[in-house]
């Protein structure tokens, strides 16, 4: 069993910059000639892989590091991915005018901030874990805090958009690194 559930958090490694760079191409998507609605395949399979990502990094430091401090918080990132998913569709699928536009933007709004406040006590609470997740921990931790206050700022949004794939590389060798092992040193 156990050697399943490695495994299972290699593929979730190999896996988060995969739902990164899908949700990126998506987005390039959406500015193409291409109509928005060919920007949903890319951004569905990005939320379900970011989901699955979320759920066994969250088993990964509950098992491994006696750590459930952030498990509300995943879910509500979580939460936050599927109605992020859900207003891209809609946004999609709405013919553009001022209305829509007006709608869709006060609804990223509604759904941006308090996923980008969660996002940064996230990472604040993430950096009490007792280890360092092979180095990796630090600039995963702030990493994630520098694309929420981007995002939350509006005007670094772009910035927080190419970070993204940053963080879900960091996570992704996180996971695939597996948990720390306790250094036993050697007695000569």
């Amino acid at each position: 069993m156990a050697g399943s559930c490695g495994s299972d958090y290699k593929v979730a490694g190999f896996l988060s910059p995969v739902g990164a760079v899908l949700g990126l191409s998506g987005f390039f998507v959406c500015f193409s000639p291409a109509p928005d609605i060919f920007s949903i395949p890319f951004f569905f399979f990005a939320a379900i892989i970011e989901i699955y990502v979320y759920l066994r990094f969250k088993d990964f430091l509950n098992r491994h590091y006696d750590f459930s401090r952030v498990n509300k918080l995943i879910a509500f990132l979580i939460i936050f991915c599927v109605l992020d998913f859900t207003l891209g569709v809609l946004d999609s699928l709405i013919p553009d005018s001022k209305g829509e536009l007006a709608l869709t933007g006060t609804l990223a709004f509604a759904i941006l901030i308090p996923g980008g406040i969660a996002q940064i006590m996230f990472c604040r609470r993430l950096l009490r874990l007792n280890g360092t997740l092979h180095g990796l921990l630090k600039p995963f931790a702030y990493t994630g805090m520098v694309i929420a206050i981007a995002l939350l700022s509006v005007v670094f949004v772009l910035v927080g958009i190419f970070l993204t794939p940053v963080y879900s590389t960091l996570l992704g060798i996180i996971l695939i690194k597996g948990p720390e092992q306790a250094e036993i040193p050697e007695f000569v």
